[in-house]
């Protein structure tokens, strides 16, 4: 589909990860489709918050510097980026390998609901069309921005070149927001 639905994103970016590779995952609707949707393999690492949206591009920046050696990969959603975009200049201007995969679905889709899906609300939730791309490449910064599912695997290995910060730009669907948790019904609850 196009453009792509986050859980696809999610399985793509799960069989391209590098053997070693540690991956810093974002708060909200990304860490669900993390959860969901990649397997790890041996040797590969998993680090993600429990709130605090916005952790996972300075966590990378972080992880880069202690494991220079190791492939280190963000998986963030545009909102959760926005918080440290400028870190991205701190990360350029250090040449720290890292590669941030984002989610752009152009606003924070897991509040959509919230507001009742009325067009009235959109300005709560739904963000003016920004380029990550451009933005990194303003910065300096290699980058690539991802429309179709089959262009996502050679754009990511491309980044993963990169001696430095590197930005693949996911276009994904608004529309597709993260099913609820299960709960179990009265009856299971014994009420």
């Amino acid at each position: 589909a196009t453009p792509l639905r986050p859980e696809r994103l999610a399985a793509l970016l799960s069989l391209a990860l590098p053997d070693q590779a540690i991956l810093i995952v974002d708060t909200g609707h990304i860490a669900g489709w993390t959860a969901r949707h990649v397997r790890l393999r041996r040797g590969q690492r998993l680090l993600r918050p429990a709130g605090s949206m916005g952790w996972g591009f300075p966590a990378a920046i972080g992880a880069a510097c202690a494991v220079p050696d190791r492939p280190v990969v963000c998986f963030t959603g545009d909102g959760g980026f926005l918080y440290h975009l400028a870190e991205l200049e701190t990360a350029q201007r250090y040449r720290i390998p890292l590669v941030s995969v984002i989610s752009n679905n152009n606003g924070y889709s897991q509040e959509r609901p919230v507001w009742n899906e009325s067009a009235d609300y959109d300005h709560n939730w739904r963000f003016a069309p920004v380029s990550y791309t451009d933005v990194a490449r303003s910065f300096g910064c290699p980058s690539w921005r991802v429309e179709q599912a089959g262009d996502f695997e050679p754009a990511f290995s491309e980044a993963l070149a990169v001696p430095g910060p590197a930005i693949v730009e996911v276009m994904t669907d608004e529309r597709v927001t993260l099913s609820p948790p299960w709960t179990p019904s009265a009856a299971a609850a014994g009420g």
